[in-house]
């Protein structure tokens, strides 16, 4: 089946049901004489199996890895995405084939892309179907915003878009587990060597992390020096003055008797916290100060 261009040049249609391998291609004006016999091969459409990374940020430009089998250096190669976005292909061995990812191509309603292989504009792959999966969600609130350089200050992140996919906080440098809930994240903050503010990152795996706009004030640990009262009624609502050095007027601010928080009411020259008992059973309490 062909169709004539001009006297040098026609299209011919591969058969269907043309088994792969090396076959002869002439051409006949009459379907008698044919012309001088070139030899053209048929493929198989490559196996693709994985897809790495399988996921990433709508704002990162990101190089596709596709691992298959048998894969070739072929020209006219070419990724498509979501059957409408060419993208070049290069080959780097019979395992692997490389293609770059612009999310920015799709629209904000797009969150997964499927990945094929065309060659000379036909599909060329065959296997499961790759999906590249598009993460978009920013930090809408952080609380606390502050904690002690000694770490473990419990931080949640209330998130505009889907959790399901954050694997890790990092505060600065450092990253921790993050516990995903419906909107939001928590996360218990390291430990840091200096005060000082650094940026909240989210992150899926070791290279995709996400630097917000958002940052985390490590504060001094405070030092206690004196408490007066030592002790008050178990319905609550003494004024407890802390004295000591290292208290910031911060928004978490606060005092825990055993496992109560209160909030700090009164900061006076960063040397002298003011709390109010809670209601408590008659005992003795532990009291500790939260930055």
């Amino acid at each position: 089946d062909a169709a004539w261009i001009h006297s040098s040049e026609v299209i011919c249609k591969i058969p269907s049901l043309l088994r792969p391998g090396k076959h002869s291609l002439s051409v006949s004006n009459n379907g008698q004489d044919f012309s001088t016999a070139l030899e053209f091969r048929v493929l198989d459409p490559f196996l693709l199996t994985s897809l790495d990374p399988a996921l990433g940020f709508r704002d990162r430009v990101v190089n596709l890895t596709l691992h298959g089998q048998n894969l070739e250096g072929l020209d006219g190669l070419a990724c498509l995405l979501n059957s409408h976005y060419a993208a070049p292909a290069h080959y780097v061995n019979s395992t692997t084939i490389t293609c770059p990812m612009i999310p920015m191509r799709f629209d904000d309603n797009t969150t997964e892309v499927s990945v094929e292989l065309t060659l000379n504009g036909v599909s060329f792959s065959r296997g499961d179907p790759l999906i590249y999966s598009i993460v978009d969600f920013s930090v809408d609130t952080i609380f606390p915003t502050s904690g002690a350089i000694t770490g473990r200050t419990p931080v949640t992140l209330q998130l505009k878009g889907s959790t399901r996919f954050v694997r890790w906080c990092h505060f600065g440098d450092f990253k921790v587990p993050a516990v995903a809930r419906r909107d939001s994240l928590l996360c218990l903050s390291p430990r840091s060597a200096f005060a000082g503010d650094v940026k909240i990152g989210l992150g899926f795996d070791e290279s995709n992390v996400h630097t917000t706009n958002s940052k985390f004030t490590y504060l001094p640990q405070p030092l206690f020096s004196r408490m007066d009262p030592m002790n008050g009624p178990e319905l609550g609502n003494t004024l407890v003055l802390i004295a000591g050095s290292g208290f910031v007027n911060s928004e978490g601010l606060g005092c825990y008797f055993g496992d109560k928080l209160v909030v700090a009411e009164v900061l006076k020259s960063g040397s002298e916290v003011v709390c109010a008992t809670p209601p408590m059973k008659p005992g003795r309490y532990t009291v500790r100060f939260t930055p």
